[in-house]
């Protein structure tokens, strides 16, 4: 149906027509172009512009800024419109007689806002003209008005073009995602975009870099200590002041003026100098650790003695400060949302300063972080989920009072955005709360001139110190995050308030953190390296953690009352360091991921009764080495929900697969809630993942303790299913009379482990990081070994996907091995040419055997026996029937059996009912299975003698039309074949149905679920 332009509007464009001459006139001022046009404007889109609902004033949906003018600048957009609270877009306006169309300066400032506040369009209006801009590009004063605008009218189009304005900016269309789906529809994500958190930790990196470098030439005794330390907290104070100046709470320009009076003073003068000096005077009005000088009785900071007695050079502070003010800034910082700056600090402390021999400072990345292949930071949506299910439970029906005995952790809390997401919820909460009191308690509230009330920040900071905690070993995350804490204390602060609270309360503005964010190490404590073999230097560099010593009064009532947060994934095998002095810990288990650790601990420090989530890697519910974990967590704790979000990629540039559980430490089994959806597409976009996320119903079990123990026993898998699901799961394996056994299960070949961070590995121009190249080669360049007799004797047929399918493997591989057991390195002088050719590798093998020898040769019986070669990660279960010899890598698993008949087991294997037996009692990470040498031994194999040939006939004939597939020339032959295998299939999947003794609900309960 049409959307017609509104009467309101013909009117207003009319109007406008007929007196444009008094309105486009310099007289016609900003103030009335809102109150005649652009008001109206948006109320005949939808928009409550004057709150005529009355709704709470936080909740209003249009809000105009609180515009604070500072040397003649407006330093907020005109309008910030608003659903449920959250940004939606900004509106700047302007006065007609501003030329929107050319004019550079309102374009500019238009997409700063939206920029800085991570909004991905922005509206630019003087009712006479309506541009619209995307805003995911760093905007610069020179671009032309041109740039990033994507929509632009003019008032004589609103009429006509009601419609498609209608259906992208008015509240309705917002509602029902329309406008979401125009900004993802839209090439807001095009090449060269840049968002402002990227762009921000470019410059600070350069801050970084410049300041390290000049402090390391002009100062030589520091340590590589004390120069990180140096740095940071140069940077934290630049940060802080400079934001403190655009929220009005510090007077405007101060640091830039740092450099005009360094034009003026002798020689003397040093900018720096002068900068400890307001950083001194801070001490007396913020303190909190960030600027402590001078000593004090009551507190236990340390002094800071080392920045004050810097020299560092003027010209670094030129580049810096000249950069952080309009109009050569791109940046709004009385906008910049703090958990922005935590995403930037998190990929900032990914990176340290290193000094070389000449002490001149180099910035590299952190060795766990270049293990890791990278910084990955928890998305905002993420962080809010578990907040949300973990804070917000636990606040339900309780009063504030109440609420201030809560404490909530984060034990590996890096920048602090899980504890700024939980400071923000508790903010919000209180609020509310208060807001609908009659009469709410004195001094926790105030409302500036924006109308939106809001909580004092004596209020803000007893919240602060009452329930949120931290814990995390890099002490420069530690304040970082208390950083970001104490930023998030000034956010929607003014001065005058400031000024009143510290007259009122006589303290100074920002709290001491140092009691709730500590540093150390989360696993290890000071009793574990009592051992003779740790140094003094290894303890400091483990930092050991006393948890009932640090945080002795929460012990004392029982332990958090919830932990939270996205703790390290750390492989054993990729990070032998990490675990040293982990080992003697009740979950390690070989090969494992750290994180199951801090799982553990978690359950440790929460009280009974209380919290526990994480969102980490999706595995651990079926991986051998989380099995003591999964054991502990059955005997002390229950979940409240667990979200996997199958092959959706959580993190950007991370391939990891991922997972959110919440539980409850509760050692009781009676009733349980569970939600295990599980994300079955991999191309959603973020907005899809929320309403995942907020969505779907729970499974409820009444009686999941009989369910769990039918499934489940200790060290096996944690599956969560319906009870229908698992009582035919259990019928499966009840009618299953026999299971491989362990030596009839074997994985395939490990080449060397090349080493993949070598410095010389660019240089060999080779194949190697694909799995070819060394060891594996092609029939070409077999040929150009120009192998001798014995030589070939060590070169076997490789095969790989290409040649593997379901049932069919194709005996014409493209590809050979050269197959060297462990003693090949004594008389490898028999094969100059194999010789010849590994030599050029050995700078970038690391096998067991090296330089010539395979990792894991297996036993070549394995590989030239009548065998099931099984693909151990793949979509849909595949098992390939091959007589003949056939040598595979580590990516397969091999079953050789002379118990049974291997053509009977490939048809039994590669059936719907095995499918949605390993689906739901196997591994899988996200929609992949993973069949490795666990879930196969506990594949329950039904052997039938009366219908054993039956089978038998059925899968040599799909064995024999599959090979008649591979040869096929025209699409019609191979329309004909694959019609054919579907109808054998179907016909096998019977005989198997009936074989395991289903009945039709068991079948049809199969059919759907796979």
């Amino acid at each position: 149906m049409a959307i017609s332009a509104p009467e309101s509007i013909v009117k207003l464009v009319k109007k406008f027509k007929d007196n444009e001459h008094i309105y486009t006139s310099s007289d016609f001022d900003e103030e009335n172009t809102k109150i005649e046009f652009i008001n109206p404007f948006f109320e005949a889109l939808g928009w409550d512009v004057h709150n005529k609902k009355e709704k709470a004033p936080q909740y209003k949906e249009v809000v105009f800024e609180d515009t604070v003018k500072i040397n003649g600048k407006v330093k907020a957009p005109d309008y910030s419109f608003r659903l449920g609270g959250q940004k939606i877009f900004f509106v700047e306006a302007k006065k007609p007689s501003v030329k929107l169309d050319k004019d550079k300066h309102p374009a500019f400032q238009a997409r700063r806002y939206a920029w800085n506040a991570k909004l991905p369009l922005s509206i630019l209006t003087d009712f006479e003209e309506f541009a619209v801009y995307e805003t995911n590009s760093k905007p610069h004063k020179k671009q032309n008005a041109s740039v990033d605008r994507i929509k632009y009218y003019k008032y004589t189009d609103y009429v006509e073009k009601w419609e498609e304005i209608y259906n992208v900016f008015s509240k309705e269309a917002v509602e029902k995602g329309k406008f979401d789906k125009y900004v993802s529809g839209h090439e807001c994500t095009k090449k060269g975009t840049s968002t402002v958190d990227k762009e921000f930790l470019k410059e600070i990196e350069d801050w970084r870099l410049k300041l390290a470098r000049n402090i390391a030439l002009r100062n030589k005794k520091l340590t590589i200590d004390e120069l990180n330390c140096a740095v940071q907290l140069i940077i934290n104070r630049i940060l802080f002041l400079r934001i403190a100046e655009d929220r009005g709470i510090e007077k405007y320009g101060q640091l830039k003026n740092l450099l005009k009076h360094a034009k003026h003073q002798k020689d003397k003068y040093s900018v720096y100098k002068e900068f400890v000096k307001l950083c001194e005077h801070s001490d007396a009005k913020y303190n909190s650790g960030l600027f402590h000088f001078t000593e004090e009785k009551d507190m236990g900071l340390e002094v800071d003695q080392l920045t004050p007695n810097l020299s560092i050079d003027d010209g670094v502070f030129k580049e810096i400060f000249n950069n952080l003010y309009y109009p050569d800034c791109p940046y709004e910082f009385s906008i910049l949302p703090t958990e922005t700056l935590g995403n930037v600090y998190e990929q900032f402390l990914g990176k340290i300063i290193r000094l070389t021999e000449s002490h001149q400072a180099k910035v590299e990345d952190k060795p766990e972080v270049k293990k890791a292949g990278g910084v990955f930071y928890t998305p905002q949506y993420i962080v809010e989920y578990i907040v949300e299910n973990t804070v917000g439970r636990l606040l339900k029906g309780k009063t504030p009072n109440q609420v201030s005995k809560l404490r909530f952790l984060d034990l590996a809390c890096g920048s602090g955005s899980f504890l700024l997401g939980a400071y923000q919820y508790l903010i919000n909460w209180h609020l509310d709360y208060y807001s609908n009191l009659k009469k709410p308690p004195k001094d926790v509230i105030f409302t500036p001139r924006d109308g939106i009330p809001r909580l004092t920040i004596q209020e803000k900071k007893r919240i602060l110190l009452n329930n949120i905690y931290g814990v995390d070993i890099d002490s420069q995350a530690v304040e970082v995050t208390k950083l970001s804490l104490l930023l998030k204390v000034l956010e929607d602060q003014n001065k005058d308030e400031i000024e009143l609270q510290q007259k009122l309360f006589q303290e100074r503005v920002l709290p001491d953190l140092d009691e709730n964010i500590k540093c150390g190490n989360t696993l290890v404590n000071s009793e574990m390296l009592q051992d003779a073999s740790y140094s003094m230097e290894d303890k400091f560099e483990l930092n050991p953690f006393n948890w009932q010593k640090e945080f002795s009064e929460i012990f004392k009532n029982g332990g958090f009352d919830a932990v939270i947060g996205n703790p390290p994934y750390v492989k054993e095998n990729t990070n032998k360091e990490a675990f040293n002095a982990v080992k003697n810990l009740e979950c390690y288990k070989g090969k494992m991921d750290l994180w199951y650790l801090f799982g553990a601990k978690a359950l440790d420090i929460v009280k009974k009764g209380g919290l526990v989530s994480f969102i980490a890697t999706n595995n651990w519910i079926t991986n051998s080495g989380a099995s003591k974990f999964r054991n502990k967590i059955n005997d002390e704790a229950k979940f409240v929900l667990y979200r996997d979000f199958g092959n959706y990629k959580v993190f950007d540039r991370a391939s990891i697969q991922t997972m959110i559980y919440v539980m409850k430490k509760d050692s009781s089994f009676d009733k349980y809630t569970f939600d295990y959806s599980k994300l079955l597409e991999s191309n959603l976009d973020k907005e899809k993942v929320v309403d995942f996320l907020n969505s779907g119903e729970n499974i409820n079990f009444n009686s999941f303790k009989a369910v769990f123990n039918r499934v489940i026993n200790k060290d096996n898998y944690f599956k969560f299913i319906e009870e229908e699901k698992a009582n035919l799961l259990y019928k499966i394996q009840f009618n299953g009379n026999e299971h491989f056994n362990s030596k009839e299960i074997s994985q395939g070949i490990i080449s060397p482990q090349d080493d993949l961070n070598n410095k010389n590995a660019e240089k060999l121009n080779f194949r190697y990081l694909v799995g070819t190249g060394i060891f594996v080669i092609s029939t070409e360049e077999k040929e150009n070994l120009n192998l001798n007799d014995e030589e070939y004797s060590l070169i076997k047929p490789y095969f790989t996907t290409n040649e593997l399918f379901r049932f069919y493997s194709d005996s014409n591989n493209k590809y050979w091995i050269i197959y060297t057991k462990s003693d090949i390195n004594n008389k490898i002088n028999k094969y100059p040419n194999i010789k010849k050719h590994l030599d050029k590798f050995k700078s970038v093998i690391t096998s067991d055997n090296k330089p010539y020898g395979l990792h894991r040769a297996r036993k070549e019986e394995i590989f030239t026996k009548e065998k099931i070669i099984v693909t151990r990660k793949c979509q849909i279960p595949t098992f390939s029937y091959a007589d003949f010899n056939a040598y595979v890598s580590q990516t397969f698993m091999v079953i050789n059996s002379d118990r049974f008949d291997l053509k009977y087991l490939t048809g039994i294997l590669n059936s719907k009912l095995i499918q949605f037996w390993l689906k739901f009692n196997g591994k899988m990470q996200g929609n992949n299975y993973q069949l490795d040498k666990e879930p196969l031994l506990n594949i329950p194999l039904c052997i039938d003698e009366a219908m054993l040939n039956e089978v038998i006939n059925l899968v040599e004939s799909i064995l024999k039309l599959n090979e008649g597939l591979q040869l096929c020339n025209s699409k019609n032959e191979k329309r004909i074949y694959e019609d054919d295998l579907e109808l054998k299939e179907v016909e096998l999947n019977k005989l198997v149905y009936e074989i395991y003794g289903l009945n039709r609900k068991e079948i049809e309960i199969i059919e759907s679920n796979i």
